[in-house]
């Protein structure tokens, strides 16, 4: 009877598990790289959805214990839950996944946490089935406590070489993949164009004061492959006023800079928490601006209105080549540095133009942070810089200043410099 006595509070202390109950999470043990706040976070969450009180520390009395601990496996890291007994250090369960720093961490981790319980809960009415079978009172009498639930220790993880393909239990099939939408608002704080031919710059030059800008972005991430995909683009209303003689219409010319761009990337990740990505990309540019018109004097003396673009509309076809790197300064802190080559294969304005065959190089330099503030959710902090140089051939059939020399085999120079902040929502 003592026997039964003592089994069966066990069972109903265990048994609290798999219902609302109490629980500490011990800090996650494991390399910076993988993310272990993060970890943290996703399992609190899972915890609280569930209607479990839970909480990052030393546990309270009757609390049930939550181990974490992580380690590096290739280019994935590998979580193992272990759940002990109030007051017993030995857990009597376990369970283990693996799982990438930014992509599916709180999916995978939710159907871990749960998997875990349920087989304590279900490891424990097992035992209590067998004891009642089996447990002898010389048993309890030598040990003085009540048969043990053997720990459940499952290993859902396979790796197969040389590709280095990751599969695992508790990830679902929609955590292959993983994507981010985001937006940035900010400033593109510097636009300037510059018209040159041999005998140096022209007036046919503008500088905007900082413009308001929207660059929305999509990141898509493949789980298992170090490779990602980008599309950004980049909105920036602008408005120019026109002061010359004559005077032109409209006064002020209204119009946008418009970018969209593909980018990919594949992941390799060097010593410590530095990774680094070549990029392969495309981009497509654009600036469009309402037509200038002036009122001149014909031969006859009458008013006559002419075309006279100024500020000509323009778009650009430019593949890019470069690198982007990122160094984890913290668990929630990432630092990017991003640098491309930018080939201009076609460069066409309208009404007019500069010349013939605009084709150019350029170059990209930019940098960053970003902060996790949710397993779902970053806040990004980019600025980027961009310089251009066009040239084109012959003749160029847009208007000329008086004072300028003529357009002949010109070149074009354009830079402009953008910062933005936004969240990104990572699903």
């Amino acid at each position: 009877m003592l026997t039964l006595l003592l089994f069966g509070a066990a069972q109903v202390a265990l048994s609290s598990v798999a219902e609302a109950g109490s629980f500490a999470l011990a800090p996650v043990r494991g390399p910076k790289g993988a993310a272990p706040r993060e970890v943290e976070r996703a399992i609190l969450d899972r915890f609280e959805a569930r209607g479990d009180e839970a909480h990052l520390g030393d546990p309270r009395p009757g609390e049930h214990v939550l181990s974490v601990d992580i380690e590096k496996r290739g280019r994935v890291y590998v979580a193992q839950l272990s759940l002990s007994r109030p007051g017993e250090p030995t857990p009597v369960a376990r369970r283990s996944a693996t799982y990438h720093p930014r992509r599916g961490v709180s999916s995978t981790l939710a159907v871990l946490l749960d998997r875990l319980l349920d087989r304590t809960s279900a490891a424990t009415e097992a035992g209590e089935e067998e004891a009642e079978a089996s447990a002898s009172p010389e048993e309890t009498t030598r040990e003085g406590e009540p048969p043990e639930v053997p720990p459940e220790e499952v290993e859902d993880v396979e790796v197969e070489a040389p590709g280095l393909r990751v599969a695992a239990e508790a990830e679902s099939e929609t955590s292959r993949w993983s994507v981010e939408l985001g937006v940035g608002l900010g400033t593109q704080m510097l636009s300037r164009y510059t018209l040159s031919v041999a005998e140096g710059p022209t007036a046919l030059a503008y500088g905007t004061s900082p413009l308001f800008l929207i660059s929305p972005i999509v990141r898509v991430r493949l789980s298992g492959i170090p490779l990602w995909f980008l599309l950004q683009g980049d909105i920036a209303p602008v408005g120019f006023l026109l002061s010359t003689d004559p005077p032109l219409t409209p006064e002020v010319a209204s119009g946008a800079f418009l970018g969209l761009g593909f980018r990919a990337g594949w992941v390799f990740e060097l010593a410590g928490s530095f990774t680094l990505a070549p990029v392969l990309g495309l981009r497509v540019e654009s600036l469009g601006v309402d037509p200038q018109t002036a009122t001149v004097l014909a031969d006859d003396g009458t008013p006559a209105v002419t075309a006279f673009d100024v500020v000509l509309s323009a778009r650009a076809l430019v593949p890019e080549l470069g690198f982007e790197a990122r160094y984890e300064l913290t668990p929630d802190l990432q630092l990017a540095l991003e640098a491309r080559f930018r080939l201009i294969a076609s460069y066409a304005e309208t009404p007019a133009a500069s010349g013939d065959a605009g084709s150019g190089v350029g170059v990209v330099i930019g940098g960053g942070a970003e902060w996790s503030l949710r397993s779902w959710l970053a806040l990004e902090l980019q600025l980027r810089y961009q310089y251009s140089a066009v040239s084109f051939s012959g003749v160029a059939s847009r208007v000329a200043f008086a004072d300028d020399p003529p357009l002949v085999d010109a070149s074009a120079d354009f830079e402009d410099l953008k910062l933005t902040l936004g969240p990104r929502f990572r699903f």
